[in-house]
Formats: C-alpha cells, structure tokens, sequence
C-alpha cells in the first residue's frame, strides 16, 4: 500500500490484518525491500518437486507428474487475446508432452456444480480451451479415489486439439 511502517515491520496495520493468515508469494530485493507476487494466491500445499499448490488434489497430481519425470508448470499463464489480465492459468502445463511436439495441459475440477460462480467460471475456460484447439486433460475429485491410475489412463489416451473429459 505504501504506507509507512514501524521499524523491524514489513507490514503497516492494515496490511497486516490483511495478509496475516495468508501465505503470499513474494519477490525479496534485500532484507527489507519486497513485492507480494499475488496477494490472492492461496497455495497451501507444498510438493515434492518444491511446487506450492491450492489443493491436495493439485498436490497428488502435481506429485504424480514429478514422481514419473514429466516436465511441468503450475498455472502458468495461458495467453488467449493478448491482454495478461484475460490469460487463462490451467492447473498445469505439460510442454511438449512425451516429446511429440504437443501441449497439454491439466484442468482438475475440484467443485460441483453447485458452486456458481466456480461453474461459470468452468464453461468460460473450457469455451475458450475449445475455441483455441488446446489439448486438455480434465481430472475431478472421483479420479482421487485412485489418482495413478487415472492420471496414467489420461495422459496415455488423449486427444490433441481436444477438451478431454474421460471419466
């Protein structure tokens, strides 16, 4: 906010009750001078390979990825029209996947569909996967109960180009 603060605080009061039960990703500079990356992030789940994840669903699968070699990115910013603030952030991206010249990337589901806002928010992402040709994988909270097997079934039968939603 820029507002000054106390010496040995990194934080002005208001700042402080903000972000005080949060974990923020952050730039340090030196001792005393930092960015906060993304004050709405909410990782919470650290993985093998040194990822913070939002959920331990994200954390298994990002755990799985690592475990089998396969080079990954977390939510890396997927452009759709040029302007950064309309990107789209999958889940995970796979480049290259099994070096056959391809892209995938990894949608998890984790809501139902009663949650509104998240619904919305699904049929926008997956109308733009659809107009932009991406090769998506989708998992939900059901491929969990066995997430190696799912995940290996997934990532082997896909189809390039496609919005992938085998359950």
């Amino acid at each position: 906010c820029g507002r000054p603060t106390k010496s040995g605080f990194f934080f002005c009061p208001d700042c402080y009750h903000k972000y005080k039960e949060k974990k923020l990703l952050i730039e340090i500079r030196n001792c005393t001078d930092f960015t906060i990356l993304d004050d709405s992030y909410e990782g919470i789940y650290n993985c093998d390979d040194g990822h913070v994840v939002k959920s331990k669903s994200e954390m298994i699968i990002d755990n799985y990825l690592f475990e089998k070699g396969i080079p990954h990115a977390y939510e890396k910013a997927l452009p759709i029209d040029g302007d950064p603030k309309n990107d789209l952030h999958p889940d995970f991206f796979l480049p290259n996947f099994q070096g056959k010249g391809t892209d995938v990337y990894i949608e998890h589901w984790g809501f139902n569909e009663n949650n509104i806002k998240y619904t919305e928010s699904k049929k926008y992402k997956l109308e733009k996967y659809r107009d932009l040709k991406i090769t998506l994988v989708c998992t939900n909270e059901k491929d969990m109960s066995d997430p190696k097997t799912a995940l290996k079934r997934k990532l082997e039968y896909f189809e390039v180009g496609k919005i992938n939603f085998s359950d």
